[in-house]
């Protein structure tokens, strides 16, 4: 008796982690550079669409990739401030090459939209890689 519990324990345990593995091999994947076409925004047109209706701009732009542009205004070790109020976290390479860039030089990246601070009016991203002009 005591063996064929085990038994079916760990058969469920098989069959649980089978069809977990079988779920997540067949979810459905995506392209960075795909999701970016047809987003290229402004950093301020970006702060502007989440100012002017932040509903419909949380569902349109979090957890989507978008291709920004704007001017450098702060650079620390761990984010950059593009327009003042797009706050972005870059790999530590490519914040090295934003330093040596300045501030008040204009970037191009992309990244994905991961927040809306509506207090500070900040829109966070996260995932950035700046892309040569």
């Amino acid at each position: 008796m005591n063996k064929r519990i085990w038994f079916v324990a760990a058969g469920m345990i098989f069959l649980v982690l089978g069809i977990g593995s079988l779920l997540t091999y067949l979810s459905p994947r995506y392209d960075q550079d795909d999701n970016l076409k047809g987003k290229t925004l402004s950093a301020v047109e970006l702060r502007d669409r989440f100012l002017k209706d932040e509903e419909t701009a949380s569902e349109t732009y979090f957890g989507q990739f978008l291709e920004l542009k704007g001017q450098v205004t702060d650079v620390n070790a761990d984010q950059v401030i593009v327009d003042e109020h797009i706050i972005c976290v870059f790999d530590e390479g490519e914040a090295g090459k934003i330093i040596r860039i300045g501030q008040g030089k204009e970037i191009f990246f992309h990244g994905r939209c991961v927040s809306w601070d509506s207090l500070f009016e900040n829109v966070r991203m996260d995932a950035c890689k700046l892309i040569e002009h």
